[in-house]
């Protein structure tokens, strides 16, 4: 067989319907074995919560208007790392930016930031 028609044959192979990958889907098989859904599931639930009080409180306030430079300050100090660092400790944790790690940060803000216990006994930050 030719090289391209090793090629070929690698790829047409290799082509999946889903787009997980092999590893994806050892991890998450241990994953729903483990305790993490129903801690991500509380973890959640906390939020949600936290958000509800906080935006019943105060009818000017929204996720979509948290500041992103206070969110960017808590992942750097939850990463142990500065401000300046935070785009290598985003992408190390598989965001592709510090911005989305902010968007994924956003509706678990109010709690991080008001209630660390609950957030760190998650075991997820």
């Amino acid at each position: 067989m030719s090289l391209s028609d090793q090629l070929t044959a690698f790829l047409v192979r290799s082509c999946r319907d889903t787009v997980l990958l092999p590893w994806d889907e050892m991890a998450l098989d241990e994953l729903v074995e483990s305790p993490l859904p129903a801690s991500a599931s509380q973890l959640v639930r906390l939020a949600r919560e936290a958000n509800s009080r906080a935006m019943g409180d105060r009818t000017d306030l929204s996720l979509t208007t948290l500041r992103a430079d206070r969110i960017r300050e808590l992942l750097a100090v939850r990463w142990g790392v500065g401000t300046d660092h935070l785009d290598l400790a985003a992408r190390d944790r598989g965001f592709s930016s510090p911005e989305s790690a902010v968007a994924s940060a956003r509706p678990f803000y109010l709690l991080a930031r008001y209630n660390e216990r609950a957030t760190r006994s998650a075991s997820l930050v």
